[in-house]
């Protein structure tokens, strides 16, 4: 899974709402986190893809658990 994957399953999620999306969504996120974190100009895309999916609805990310 790729940033811009996640991105337009954030887009899938809002038009359709469809919750379903966002475990994959939390997936993909997490699994880059550490690196993200440690080198954030070099994931521009992610940063992106991880401010859509903190400023989704609560219906749409009602699964999710951010730390």
């Amino acid at each position: 899974m790729n940033a811009m994957h996640v991105t337009v399953l954030q887009d899938l999620a809002r038009l359709g709402g469809e919750t379903g999306y966002m475990e994959r969504i939390i997936g993909g996120l997490a699994a880059l986190q550490l690196r993200v974190a440690q080198h954030p100009l070099g994931f521009g895309q992610w940063l992106v893809a991880l401010d859509g999916a903190l400023a989704m609805p609560v219906a749409c990310r009602h699964r999710a658990v951010w730390i």
